[in-house]
């Protein structure tokens, strides 16, 4: 028994993107305790519930931006939505997608967590997984249940993509998903640096890029932002729209990132008074 429930757990700790249950979307609107004290998270919710989901969505949006601020050096450590707020940080697209999808149902919008990673970075890993060095490049999105049909959203830019279908493996900004969860703890977000190291490196190993859009093209050009918000959001989704690929963003810290920048396409973005 012992071993058949080890044999389980790893079982469940697999990248899989066909455990969602779609068709029973109220599922996916309870607190696994991973996710923090479910009252404090309802607290704050409250006052963010509209008249439709959507106004939900974006009131939770103003709240992310107005109550925490990003930064990096918080991105890789497990912290519940109650240590994030308490921090008023979060590190990337990770722990912002933990809170904000923990709010959403709080507000009674059932949610998933999609990780993905970008294509180009995908070609690049393979090409030599045993020796590669560059940069990890990936997304999480959410999935909400929004009007009946299950929608996706990218928390970080605050975009509702009408024209979704969850069986969609290629999703915006050229990012292969491959693996969805109601649990993010148990999903092993970014945040869980060194777990998520390993699966990912584990899964990716022998990816077959015949799944992906392009094989064998060139390697994006990389572009470093150097802007605030919202510019540097804006900027940054016209980049993608363009094939680049966004290494960076940062309004501080100039000696440490233009370093990383040499070499690559450096992006200045200052609002005239």
């Amino acid at each position: 028994m012992a071993i058949l429930i080890v044999l389980l757990a790893l079982a469940q700790q697999q990248p899989s993107t066909d455990r969602i249950d779609y068709a029973h979307p109220e599922k996916y609107v309870d607190f696994p305790k991973t996710l923090g004290e479910e009252a404090r998270i309802r607290r704050v919710a409250e006052p963010l519930k509209g008249k439709s989901a959507e106004q939900s969505l974006r009131a939770i949006g103003r709240w992310m931006d107005c109550n925490l601020k990003c930064d990096p050096d918080k991105a890789y450590k497990w912290r519940d939505v109650g240590l994030i707020m308490d921090d008023g940080k979060y590190g990337g697209c990770a722990d912002h997608a933990l809170v904000f999808g923990s709010l959403a149902r709080a507000c009674g919008i059932p949610t998933v967590w999609v990780k993905t990673m970008d294509a180009d970075w995908i070609q690049e890993f393979r090409s030599d997984p045993d020796r590669f060095d560059g940069t990890w490049s990936g997304h999480v999105f959410l999935e909400v249940h929004v009007d009946r049909r299950w929608r996706l959203l990218d928390a970080s830019q605050l975009n509702l993509y009408d024209a979704y279908d969850p069986k969609e493996r290629i999703l915006p900004g050229n990012r292969y998903a491959y693996d969805k969860g109601g649990d993010p703890y148990e999903l092993v977000l970014s945040v869980r640096w060194e777990e998520w190291l390993k699966q990912t490196r584990q899964y990716f190993g022998k990816f077959d890029l015949k799944l992906l859009p392009v094989c064998g093209g060139r390697k994006f050009n990389r572009v470093y932002i150097a802007a605030n918000a919202p510019a540097w959001q804006k900027v940054d989704k016209r980049c993608r729209e363009l094939g680049l690929r966004v290494e960076k963003s940062f309004n501080a810290e100039f000696d440490v990132w233009l370093r990383e920048a040499r070499g690559r396409w450096p992006i200045f973005w200052r609002r005239r008074n």
